[in-house]
């Protein structure tokens, strides 16, 4: 649970944007969040058009309590 993990979107071939006008900030920026917050919280999706999908990408950064 304290161990930290990078989210990043990994583009699939012939993605195309959701219809929000705006979309979650990690899904462009990426974002840190502890094992602990991924497991109570989860990551919010983005809008998507139907029968789309993203590839949500989850790297182990280490420790937590050093960020």
């Amino acid at each position: 649970p304290d161990r930290a993990y990078r989210v990043t979107h990994l583009a699939l071939p012939g993605e195309r944007p959701g219809p929000a006008r705006t979309q979650p900030p990690w899904l462009a920026q990426g974002a840190t969040m502890t094992g602990s917050e991924l497991a109570g919280i989860g990551v919010q999706p983005p809008s998507m058009h139907p029968e789309t999908a993203i590839l949500i990408h989850l790297q182990a950064d280490g420790d937590a309590a050093g960020r």
